[in-house]
């Protein structure tokens, strides 16, 4: 997102939106500051599943699995019995520097 947006000009702030404990809760993964009165949004909606494997830092996925990762994993299982395991809501902020 750096090359795409701060190389322009564009600053961003990026969050991802999820559930724990019937409660939705956001975790700032990039706060570049206070977007201005222009700042446009863009969203979307992700359900994680158990066997989805996690990916190292090159993009390559892993061995591991969310199921595998547990509670080291910032989106906690809302579904134990089942396949999922919570759905997440990635936004990113964008505006002008």
């Amino acid at each position: 997102m750096n090359d795409a947006l701060l190389d322009r000009g564009v600053a961003y702030n990026l969050n991802v939106y999820f559930w724990r404990n019937d409660q939705r809760i956001r975790e700032q993964v990039v706060y570049l500051g206070e977007p201005s009165d222009h700042a446009s949004t863009a969203t979307w909606t992700i359900t994680l599943y158990d066997d989805d494997r996690l990916r190292d830092r090159d993009g390559n996925p892993t061995a591991t699995t969310l199921a595998d990762a547990g509670d080291a994993y910032f989106a906690p299982d809302v579904e134990p019995d089942g396949p999922v395991r919570n759905v997440v809501v990635v936004e990113v902020v964008t505006w002008r520097m």
